[in-house]
């Protein structure tokens, strides 16, 4: 049962005969009331009592120093919240001032890296050339010789003369990509890019135990394009292809790119793995600057390589999949570059 706060009744004026029949009448019905008799013997009016009461409330003065005082307050909490939100804001600046600062740094260095590996293909090339020429020049030799082991001499020897040109053309390829590119724009074959592309990613494919498979539709138009950038795209985008793979069985990791004409927008290049697949949410947040799921990741490949393919006039989009990821973009053909 709740629990009532008791009611007191005080009795002003009037004789003794009604105070005692009110307190019977409270006692016979359990009322719960508490009778008193005013002490005054001369009690107060109603007018009396309202006046009381009129003169407890606050005055126009008061009831002014109290907004005030309230508005006062309200200012100050407005202040610390704005305050706690700069001061917050202001953490966020340091950190990405120190993440520009790494990032900076991390450029110096392969800044640095782009220029000795120039210099070093430029002085490997030498001695490749040479080896190539004595390579040739003992095939010319090994075919006058009339012994059983000829053939098989001018067969080691044609593997010697393949193993140093394809030592070559890497090198050259590694020259090329790390040049700095004047952003001039040539008429070329997608699919030429895509194959020097993989002939510097089958290198680092076949240290991870990931074999690179290229579909390349034929005949396709040519693109508009500055060549270094769209393949800093390709590399990019292998890479993280193959990366995505390092947890998997070496025997079943693919990196596959594939190359076909799109049906409304131009080329369309697609690089794909068998790896975890990608989710929704993940597929437009992976292209946010700094954004990143490797644990030594900048968070900046992707995003630049959008802004390249954007540049192109193209888009560079992932597909949320299951299993594998996939990622395309795509390019106008070269008469519609020329066009505008």
């Amino acid at each position: 049962m709740e629990e009532r706060l008791p009611v007191k009744l005080i009795v002003l004026g009037g004789d003794s005969s009604i105070f005692e029949r009110l307190s019977k009448l409270i006692e016979e019905h359990d009322l719960g009331y508490i009778l008193e008799r005013a002490s005054s013997s001369d009690p107060p009016s109603l007018a009396d009592l309202v006046e009381s009461e009129i003169a407890q409330l606050p005055t126009a003065e008061q009831m002014e120093l109290h907004d005030r005082i309230q508005h006062r307050e309200d200012v100050l909490k407005a202040a610390r919240w704005e305050l706690l939100q700069e001061i917050a804001r202001r953490h966020q600046a340091e950190e990405r001032v120190h993440q520009y600062l790494e990032e900076l740094a991390h450029a110096e260095r392969l800044a640095s890296v782009g220029q000795m590996v120039s210099g070093v293909a430029h002085e490997l090339n030498q001695p490749l050339t040479a080896i190539s020429n004595f390579a040739q020049a003992c095939r010319h030799t090994a075919d006058g010789l009339a012994t059983e082991h000829g053939e098989q001499i001018v067969r080691m020897i044609d593997a010697i003369a393949e193993q140093t040109e394809r030592a070559s053309r890497i090198l050259r390829h590694l020259r090329s990509f790390v040049r700095r590119s004047e952003g001039a724009r040539e008429s070329t074959s997608i699919n030429q890019l895509v194959r020097d592309a993989a002939v510097l990613l089958e290198v680092e494919a076949r240290q991870c135990g990931v074999r690179v498979v290229l579909q390349l539709e034929e005949d396709l138009p040519e693109v508009l394009v500055d060549h270094v950038q769209i393949q800093q795209v390709l590399m990019n985008l292998g890479r993280n292809a193959v990366e995505a793979l390092q947890q998997q069985p070496s025997e079943s990791c693919v990196v596959t790119i594939r190359t076909s004409r799109a049906r409304v927008e131009g080329i369309h290049v697609c690089v794909e793995d068998n790896g975890p697949g990608l989710s929704d949410d993940l597929c437009e947040r992976i292209f946010e600057p700094f954004f990143t799921t490797k644990e030594h990741g900048l968070g900046l490949g992707l995003a630049i390589s959008r802004s390249i393919v954007e540049a192109h006039g193209g888009r560079l989009y992932a597909r949320p999949r299951e299993s594998g990821g996939v990622f395309s973009f795509v390019l106008p053909p070269a008469s519609a570059g020329d066009g505008e």
